[in-house]
């Protein structure tokens, strides 16, 4: 004697089955508001300080602190980068300040 094959009432039994166990996750999520999870609020854009920005004694141009161009300078002056092109200097093309 052979069985009987219930294939597709086993594949829709794990389906309702499982389409019951999401909906159980669903409900368990949105009917508790202490366990949902907070979008934070946008934080509202504050102003940059003033960037610095340094010249030589004897150069042209003005750098960042890190510019590979100061490497071996002494003496150097601080600016902000709107007071550097005021004086009459051009940014460096290397630290692109």
């Amino acid at each position: 004697m052979q069985r009987k094959k219930r294939h597709g009432f086993s594949m829709a039994l794990a389906g309702a089955l499982a389409l019951a166990g999401l909906f159980a996750l669903t409900a368990a999520i949105l009917l508790r508001p202490e366990k949902r999870l907070s979008i934070p609020e946008p934080v509202q854009a504050t102003e940059a300080p003033a960037e610095e920005v340094y010249t030589t004694p004897s150069g042209k141009k003005y750098h960042r602190e890190s510019c590979a161009s100061l490497k071996n300078s002494e003496n150097l002056k601080t600016w902000t980068p709107e007071a550097a092109r005021e004086a009459g200097y051009t940014p460096c093309k290397s630290c692109d300040p």
